[in-house]
């Protein structure tokens, strides 16, 4: 969209360079060619199979802040990321990734004729949220918000084929699908959004109009990690797969469990910068959680001598700096686009898809 009302409204009721929005900026990247899109029925089972193909176009691409989509994330958001898919085309890594990613895989190529819709193409720019609104005992719900090009008439036509019931909310039809109860809306051109129940979609809706503030640190370290990187997450808590029921076990998994905050990104250019930031419990869970990295690139290195993947890896990694400050951990590492592009094409089969 061209500037449009979602900005209109975070500009009046936020302030701050975090929530700033240029629009000259949007306008510029939302000047992709139009595209037809046409879901089948076997083109979206399960109910939530558009997202896996739009997670497969946008996670070996490129990303930086969408403020428009980051306006629309919960306001108790635990953990987001953004990914900018439309931004591959600038680094040789990115177009490398994008030529090559799932070009042999037939559920891809099915889907892609199916519907017109190539994610690689005509997907922009993909935000993750996840949040506990139940409690932090609860399991995490999260939502997806995409920006691209959509053919409203022609999915939504193919959406109540597949049974889904509608519901209006504010003005936006809501598809809740039959069997998972999946939600998906498009609140705005070029916006669509999916979340796992229908009130986690009523929720990005409202916020159209009803604008939330995130909790301060989680923007703090947006600030910091976003705009450094074009691929990035951030957390103002602990990784719930880190310290929950089901997190790792292994030698040295507590100091994984120690981790307060996290934040990471890269940074793409004829040298890829990968960063990383955590925040433990005390020095003594800093040092641990250092040994257990410096554990990990040591494992993978005498992987290597059988694993030409895990040998490509481990030289990749071997030149990472690791660095303990007090309670906080900073990995850094620097690799070439060839470097990158020679692991890709090392990656087992089922990797590459």
């Amino acid at each position: 969209p061209r500037c449009s009302r979602t900005w209109q409204r975070r500009r009046a009721a936020t302030s701050g360079p975090t929530l700033a929005y240029d629009c000259r900026r949007q306008t510029k990247r939302n000047t992709a060619p139009s595209v037809d899109v046409e879901i089948h029925r076997n083109a979206m089972r399960p109910t939530f199979a558009l997202l896996p193909f739009l997670l497969a176009g946008a996670i070996n691409a490129l990303g930086s802040v969408d403020q428009g989509l980051l306006a629309l994330v919960p306001a108790d958001t635990q953990m987001v990321a953004s990914i900018d898919v439309a931004s591959a085309g600038s680094s040789e890594f990115g177009q490398h990734m994008l030529k090559h990613m799932n070009s042999n895989d037939k559920g891809m190529q099915d889907f892609i004729q199916q519907t017109g819709f190539d994610p690689r193409r005509d997907l922009q720019t993909v935000v993750f949220a996840s949040s506990n609104p139940n409690g932090p005992n609860k399991p995490p719900k999260t939502v997806v918000l995409a920006r691209g090009t959509f053919d409203l008439s022609r999915i939504t036509a193919s959406l109540r084929t597949m049974g889904a019931r509608v519901d209006q909310f504010q003005g936006a039809d809501i598809f809740i699908m039959k069997q998972d109860r999946h939600a998906i809306a498009f609140p705005e051109t070029g916006v669509a959004v999916f979340g796992e129940d229908e009130d986690s979609v009523r929720g990005v809706i409202d916020r159209l109009s009803n604008p939330s503030a995130l909790d301060p640190k989680l923007v703090q370290r947006i600030q910091t990690v976003g705009s450094a990187n074009d691929i990035w997450f951030a957390s103002p808590s602990a990784p719930r797969l880190l310290t929950g029921a089901g997190g790792p076990q292994f030698q040295g998994s507590e100091a994984l469990k120690s981790i307060l905050e996290a934040s990471g990104g890269i940074q793409f250019g004829s040298l890829v910068k990968i960063s990383a930031d955590a925040v433990t419990r005390s020095p003594q869970d800093a040092d641990s959680l250092a040994s257990v990295v410096r554990f990990g690139v040591n494992m993978l290195q005498s992987q290597g001598q059988n694993d030409p993947h895990a040998a490509a890896l481990a030289s990749s990694l071997s030149g990472m700096d690791i660095q303990v400050n007090g309670s906080n951990v900073h990995v850094s590492l620097s690799v070439t686009e060839d470097s990158l592009e020679q692991l890709a094409q090392t990656a087992p089969a089922h990797a590459a898809r």
